[in-house]
This record gives C-alpha cells, structure tokens and sequence, in this order.
C-alpha cells in the first residue's frame, strides 16, 4: 500500500504540477535570495491590495509582505511593481500614490501622492523618473530625492506602459493610434509613430528594438503586434489579430530570441518569425490568464479565475511545460524579480 502511495503522490506532481510543501505565511520576511514579487490588485474600491514574495529556494510564499512588515494596508488596486536602486516602487492605481519599499527588508521608504490614476514607473537616474496615468493626460515627472512630483508633461488620453531608450522615452496610449516619444532631456514630446489604436505594451529586444503589443477595439479594429527601429522610428514587421484578439502583456526572452504575449492562451513568436504562432504554448482551458512574466528562464502566469477569489500562479519552463502552481493573492497582476 505504501508503494501504490508514493506511486499516486508521484504522479499528481508530474501531471498537475501540485506542490503540497509550500508554505503560506503572513510573518515579516527579510531579504528573500532567489524568487520574485507578486503584485495583487485587489479589488476595486475594496482597498485589498498586496504584495506577495515566493522564496524558489525556500519553497515558500509570504502572502502579504507590505502589511506584515509595515502594519498598515498597502491601499486600493495594485497596478504594478518596478525595482530601481534599492528598492521596489509600487503604483497604488485607484490610491493615486506611489510606494517605495526597501529592497531588503520591506520596510516603506517614502511615499509620493496626488496623482489622479499611475499606471507605470520608469527611472533613468537616481534622481528623475517618469509615471504614467490613464486620467491625468499627462505623464508625471518624479523628483525622487525630493520624492515629489516635479511637473507634468502634457499628453492626452489614458497613457500606459513606458520604456527607455537612450534619451527617449516610448509612451504607450490606449486612446490614440500613436506611439509617443518624449525626449528625456527637455521633458517634451519630440514625435509620434502612427501604429493601431490601443497600444498597451512595450519592451526591448536582444537587438535593441522595440515590440509593441496593441489592443485594438472589441468591435472595429484589430490588435497588431509592431517591431520598430527606435532610431528611424520605421516599422519593421506587423502582425494583425483577428477582431476581438490581441495581444497583451507582451515579454521577451533573451535566450530564446522569442517574444512571448497573452491572447487569451500564452504564446511564443520568434523575432525572425514572419507569421503569427496558431498553437499556444500553454492553453488556458478554464483559465482566466492575467498577469504574466518572464523570470530567471521561466514563464510566470496568474489565473485569476473570477476576479473575487485567490489567484493561481502558475510556473512553467519556457517550452510550456507546468513546473508547479500555488495559490496567491486576490488578482495577481504583475511579478517582479528579487534583486539584492
């Protein structure tokens, strides 16, 4: 009977990827070596927002590492989680602030407030940054040694993720057909590139490029997939989606040379691919696929099933195949790498 035991036990681990050792816990935890952040957004309006950290090496989860350590609530929809210089900065969406968190021990740094909805954070020094937000039409300027807002660039419509490259900032906007660029310098807008209406994601690949993910409408327009030369600004190869697809939480993956998006399922496109993959790499089934990330060599997915009860974090190699899942918070949304 023991054998038959250890048999099954077996078996569930290799076919559902459950790992019964891992551990929830709620205590203060300093300094976790090898694993990542989970940003959980909570619910609207709820004020149940948290922050996880899963220790690979220990196997466990603390559940809410912000509220233990600090004894106060993080606040109202977690948007999303940026490392920089130390410490972890979380953009608190429908609290209309920013904190910033010791990348060792959790402990809150500073607090900055009076913006209307953050969505993204990005530094190019130790002393400026930049925040996006989808009601204030304008992109914040952070003074972070003063750990105030310094101005505002004026940019209509609700403005998304950012990315840096050289003294360019790339400004994604989800009203507009245009990508803007603002020059880091003089805190301006310099230029736009046309691409499709909806634009939602960005990032950078091995060969310097940019990869924009477009959302589209529901109803009169695809979601496209664009590399762009951020010197020429010239579109280099687009990928249209079918109406009521798109691409969504984009990532790319050095290793592999691949781009890896949500549509619905998770899939994988090679930068020399000249088609769009028709097989996802992990089918979401019954699943309600929402945050995603690529950490350390593997795909990091949330299923946040109805969006009232815990998540499920999923961690797969980066062929697809299930490593492991536990249960995390309440609409795990972004996951953020340890760094020490």
């Amino acid at each position: 009977m023991m054998y038959r035991f250890i048999f099954i036990w077996a078996l569930c681990q290799i076919l559902l990827g459950c790992d019964p050792k891992i551990d929830h816990q709620d205590t203060p935890v300093s300094g976790g070596k090898n694993g990542f952040l989970i940003g959980n957004e909570g619910n609207f309006q709820w004020g149940n927002a948290s922050l996880s950290l899963f220790d690979k090496s220990e196997n466990k989860l603390y559940k809410d590492i912000y509220k233990s350590t600090n004894q106060k609530d993080l606040g109202d929809v977690l948007q999303s989680v940026t490392y920089y210089n130390n410490a972890y900065y979380l953009i608190v969406n429908h609290s209309g602030k920013i904190e910033a968190i010791d990348a060792q021990n959790y402990q809150s740094l500073f607090s900055i407030t009076g913006m209307l909805s953050p969505r993204y954070f990005v530094a190019i020094n130790s002393s400026k940054a930049y925040v996006s937000d989808m009601q204030a039409n304008g992109i914040y300027v952070l003074n972070l040694i003063e750990r105030k807002i310094e101005k505002t660039i004026t940019l209509q419509g609700w403005n998304e993720q950012l990315l840096v490259v050289g003294n360019k900032l790339f400004v994604c906007n989800k009203n507009t057909n245009n990508l803007y660029i603002i020059d880091t310098q003089s805190d301006s807008v310099i230029d736009s590139i046309i691409v499709a209406k909806g634009a939602n994601g960005i990032c950078l690949d091995a060969n310097q490029k940019i990869w924009l993910g477009c959302g589209g409408s529901l109803t009169n327009y695809p979601g496209y997939l664009f590399q762009i030369d951020p010197e020429t600004k010239s579109i280099l190869k687009q990928f249209a989606f079918k109406i009521n697809e798109a691409p969504t939480a984009i990532q790319f993956e050095a290793s592999n040379n691949s781009l890896y998006f949500l549509n619905g399922s998770l899939f994988q496109l090679s930068t020399n691919d000249s088609v769009l993959p028709t097989e996802p790499i992990v089918s979401k089934k019954n699943a309600n696929f929402y945050g995603f990330n690529i950490i350390d060599q593997q795909l990091l997915l949330s299923d946040v099933k109805d969006f009232v009860q815990a998540s499920e974090i999923g961690i797969y190699n980066l062929q697809g195949q299930l490593i492991q899942t536990f249960t995390g918070g309440i609409n795990a949304s972004t996951f953020c790498k340890l760094v020490h």
